[in-house]
Formats: structure tokens, sequence, C-alpha cells
């Protein structure tokens, strides 16, 4: 009889962390496990691919991230469930997951390390207090996992690595679209963002680094696929530059893989990450990839080889590494077969879900021998 494990998200719209939640739940092996997730907020549209592929989905309709009162809501439906392990994605459902999972009585808590989170040190101090309550935390990259060690005070013993992971055949196979519709002449050369419009994101940095481009290479645009609370602020400053109609923001699109075949590079300025998810999708796209050199970057682009990786807050080096691909499409074409390759063969969905099953089966047998030896 399968096992039933309990999954619990912030929230289910269309982020990386989110995306990889439904990865890792459709993969896992009915045979073995029984999954319902519960998300912290309202439905999203993620929501509905988990129901089509007959995973349960229970929203907590929390009123906002901190609205305590979800934790006492999620601990009597993990009552109800009794699942035998319980995995958490981002911060406030790690902190959820481990209260309502000890107070529900779940036998093994696990959380997850998406990021390096640079923001404030208030976020460390909650995981360090509750972290008593959690058997195991999942790293999404080295440095992710460092960061844990070093500033969470995690032990080695209870961190584990497991990559982000991404469906190479819908990004291979999306037919690109026109880019009149997007305002964009033929003939450009097209770097694209995607993600969040939020500071982590280096967004001023990308665009001082594009205005350089735009002088040297005149017929680059820029296209910016994301809303977040910059959104108004980067409008305003681009503006009054001569360069403002090579810039062009589509809001949230639910047709990412076909905007990454329109493209022609993909850029990531982030000032701290954990193992974006974005940047997956633009090799198994089959386009390159300039980045800055923040946590989980190394892992999977290499320098010179399947992409162009460049110091964080440096603007001048992110556009000369631009210019650089922009002007040599013979290069263009090796890197991104390179990071095609290198994605297919070793950040497939079926090695992550793999690994998790693993350390699911590892977890639970500690805990069936701690309670036999009492």
């Amino acid at each position: 009889m399968p096992l039933r494990i309990a999954f619990c998200i912030t929230g289910l719209a269309t982020g990386g962390a989110e995306r990889a939640l439904c990865n890792l739940v459709r993969g896992l092996d009915p045979s073995k496990w029984q999954s319902k997730v519960f998300c912290l907020s309202s439905s999203g549209p993620l929501a509905d691919q988990l129901e089509q592929s007959g995973i349960s989905v229970k929203n907590l309709c929390a009123r906002n991230r901190w609205d305590i009162t979800v934790i006492r809501r999620l601990s009597r439906e993990l009552r109800i469930w009794r699942p035998c392990l319980l995995q958490s994605f981002l911060f406030h459902a790690n902190i959820a997951g481990r209260l309502a999972g000890k107070w529900a009585g779940v036998p093994v808590i696990v959380s997850g390390a998406r990021v390096a989170e640079r923001r404030a040190r208030w976020p460390m101090l909650v995981d360090r207090i509750t972290s008593c309550y959690a058997h195991h935390t999942v790293c999404v990259s080295d440095e992710v996992a460092m960061w844990m060690r070093d500033r969470a005070h995690w032990p080695e013993s209870k961190l584990s690595v497991i990559p982000n992971a991404v469906q190479v055949k819908p990004f291979d196979e999306a037919l690109p679209l026109s880019r009149a519709e997007l305002g964009i002449p033929n003939d450009a050369f097209v770097v694209m963002f995607v993600g969040r419009l939020d500071l982590q994101k280096g967004l001023y940095d990308l665009i001082e680094a594009f205005e350089s481009m735009s002088v040297r290479i005149p017929e680059s645009h820029l296209l910016i696929v994301g809303k977040g609370p910059l959104e108004r602020k980067l409008r305003d400053r681009i503006l009054q530059k001569s360069f403002a109609e090579k810039i062009h923001f589509t809001g949230w699109r639910d047709d990412v893989p076909c905007l990454l075949k329109t493209a022609d590079l993909f850029v990531l300025a982030s000032h701290w990450e954990g193992m974006p998810n974005v940047v997956l999708e633009a090799m198994a796209a089959g386009i390159p990839v300039v980045s800055t050199d923040v946590e989980g970057i190394g892992q999977l682009v290499e320098d010179g080889v399947s992409g162009l990786v460049v110091p964080s807050r440096n603007p001048k080096a992110f556009s000369d590494a631009m210019v650089v691909l922009a002007s040599d499409p013979a290069r263009c074409a090796r890197l991104s077969n390179a990071a095609y390759q290198r994605v297919a063969q070793y950040f497939s969905v079926g090695s992550m879900v793999d690994h998790y099953e693993s350390l699911y089966e590892r977890l639970l047998n500690q805990q069936e021998m701690e309670i036999e030896t009492g």
C-alpha cells in the first residue's frame, strides 16, 4: 500500500519553487507514495495541473504571509491525512510545516532551502529557532547548503543537496512567437529576462548594462517577462532614456517556452539565488545564457563552455558579455548546444525524483529504527 506523503508550499503561482514541487509530486512512483499538497494561500495556476494529474490539493486560505492561524489549520489537516512524511517548500511553508507537523505528530519533517536569502537576518533567526522540529533539509545547491550550515547552523548530517530539474521537451519543442506581436523588429538581437521584478534580481544593473549594450549593438532589444514591486520604478527610470523603446515589459506570461525560443540570449543579473530554475529552462530551450556568479550557477553553467558567468553587481562586465555573444553567432551556437546537452544529461526530472525518493526512504527507515531501539 502506498505511503502517504504531504507537501506544503506557500502558494502555487508559476514560480521556480512551485514548478519544482509540481515536477517532484507528479514524478513520484504512485505505487510507493500517495501525495497530497497543502497550499498555505489560495489556489494558483499550478493547482489545476496537479489536480489534473490526480494529486489532491488543499488550500488553507491564509489571509497574508503573517497569518499564523494557518498553522493551526494545517495541523488539523495533517492530523486527518496522517502522512508518514511532510516535505515543505519556501520559507513560510517551512516554518508553518515544522510547527504544524510537530503538533500533528508527523513522524518525519523535511524542509526545503531554495535560496541564500540576503535581504534580512530575521529569516535565519526564525529558521534556527524552529530547526529542532525538522529532521532534514534539502538544499538546491552546494552554496545553499553551505549557507544553511554557516548561517543557520544546521549540522551537515541534516543537509542534502538535490539540484533543481527541468522537463526538457516542452522547452526544446516550443515554437517561437511573432516578434511583431511583442513590438520587436524581426532583425533585432533579443535579450530576455524572466522572473520577479525584485531587488534580488539585479534589474537596475541589467538596465545599466543594456544601456551600454544598446549603444554598441544598436539592434539589441530587451524583453522583461514578469511582475513585481519594482515594475513602476523600472518603467519610470527607463522612460526618459533614449533606448526606452528597446525595452519591452510583458508582465506574467504562461508561454515562457515560446518566449525563450523567440529570444537570442537569456540573462540573469541576480545578487543572490539558490539554483534558478529559469536558467535551466533557457538551457533546455537552446539559447545561450549570461549570468552573474550567484548561488547555484556554478553547478549549472560552465563559464565559457555552456554560458558566460560574470561578477555580480558589475554592469560593465555584464554588458561586455552580452556584446561578446551578440557579436559572435557561432559562439552563441556552441554555448547553446553545450548548455542543452548539459541540462539534458544532468538535470532531468527523473534524476531529481529518484534522489528525493531515496532520501525519503532513508529517513523513514532511520525513524523506524529509532522507534524499534526505543
